[in-house]
């Protein structure tokens, strides 16, 4: 009885924290869609004013414009692994829409096979979302994001880092508590959650966490023993 008592309050735990993180991405991938709704019927509307006036020219032109844009949105790495794939597609997304320089690091190679896909993503998608909080803190110009997902023939090796506010040194051994946050609290939204996850993660599977961040940019990077 103690044993499933321990058994199910784990698999609660676990269960919570892909809850927490797939409301984390809905929430991303919400903000990313009314992003392009918006520009979609800014970009109808400009359409419908050319061909009203007679400028079917203009018109075509920039639809053309347009198609170009589209296959921005496009990831430019191919991956293979089909979740990983989905959320970087979103994040790319998201960088386009929010003016960041995003760069994807990718062996198209790599499946990254024996990490249960789920912990594979609650790492990925909270340092990249971290990652977006403190590059946005920036001016455009300044917005960049850079990913990095490759293994090696005993390692995981997952690296994210992005230009923006350094954390400071008493924090860094704070930042993984759960609760604890170096961001301002927004009413009726959660703060730090998203790197006591990934910690829990990295736990569970022996591996370590290095943070690197300076006045000009922060990196995460994690890495994971393969068993075999």
């Amino acid at each position: 009885m103690t044993f499933q008592y321990f058994y199910r309050k784990e698999e609660r735990s676990q269960v919570g924290d892909a809850e927490v993180t797939y409301q984390v991405e809905f929430q991303s991938m919400l903000h990313t869609m009314r992003s392009i709704r918006h520009d979609f019927i800014n970009h109808i509307q400009v359409i419908q004013g050319l061909l009203k006036i007679g400028r079917e020219d203009r018109a075509f032109e920039y639809v053309n414009s347009l198609t170009a844009e589209v296959e921005m949105l496009e990831l430019p790495v191919k991956v293979n692994h089909p979740a990983l794939f989905i959320l970087l597609q979103s994040k790319w997304v998201r960088a386009q829409n929010d003016k960041v320089d995003m760069h994807i690091h990718i062996d198209p190679h790599n499946s990254f096979k024996k990490m249960n896909s789920i912990d594979l993503i609650k790492i990925l998608s909270n340092l990249i979302d971290n990652a977006f909080d403190a590059t946005l803190e920036g001016t455009e110009s300044e917005r960049f994001i850079n990913i990095e997902a490759r293994e090696t023939s005993t390692t995981y090796i997952f690296k994210v880092e992005n230009i923006g506010p350094e954390i400071p040194q008493n924090h860094l051994s704070k930042i993984f508590q759960a609760g604890f946050s170096t961001k301002p609290e927004k009413r009726g939204v959660a703060r730090g959650d998203g790197l006591g996850i990934i910690k829990k993660v990295v736990d569970q599977y022996g591996g370590s966490i290095n943070v690197k961040s300076n006045k000009h940019s922060t990196t995460f990077e994690i890495n994971i023993p393969i068993k075999s």
